[in-house]
């Protein structure tokens, strides 16, 4: 795991977890141990992949926007969050002499967030053709046995890579 990727894939693998790195100043460009395939410097778990299909890539742009927003109205404090998907999520900026570097996305299904995550989903899901809910319904069930985490899973992982980067 001499890698940001290496550890990343191993994260997913062992524990579900899915890492995305927002690289908003080149860090994962400067060194070669920080590079990573463009499809994890966005949100690129198979459920997501689905998610995006199904309400467009245009809605999780939207949801970054709002991530983004939230991060400056609350001084760079971390957060957690459910996506417009059901998607749990723990938000954490990497910065560095105050400058912000990325934003670690840790994702999972938290126990602690499963209604709202099944809610959003649903609601979700009322605004789409009747193939498309099915679709997006599919994926999260497989999303939902393959992540099951806590919010203190998803908080820890994010830290782990927080200081990877650093």
């Amino acid at each position: 795991m001499d890698t940001l990727f290496s550890l990343i894939q191993r994260i997913k693998t062992c524990f579900g977890v899915q890492i995305c790195v927002h690289d908003v100043s080149g860090v994962t460009y400067s060194r070669a141990s920080l590079n990573m395939p463009y499809l994890w410097l966005q949100h690129g778990s198979a459920y997501c992949s689905v998610a995006k299909k199904c309400v467009s890539e245009k809605r999780c742009m939207r949801q970054k926007q709002v991530v983004m927003w939230k991060l400056r109205k609350n001084g760079g404090n971390p957060f957690y969050g459910v996506c417009y998907m059901g998607v749990c999520e723990y938000i954490l900026p990497v910065e560095r002499n105050g400058r912000l570097l990325a934003v670690v996305f840790a994702s999972g299904l938290t126990a602690e967030d499963e209604a709202e995550s099944r809610e959003k989903l649903e609601r979700a899901a009322q605004r789409m053709p009747q193939e498309r809910s099915k679709e997006a319904a599919a994926g999260y069930r497989v999303f939902t046995s393959e992540s099951a985490v806590s919010r203190e899973k998803l908080r820890f992982f994010a830290e782990l890579i927080r200081e990877k980067i650093l």
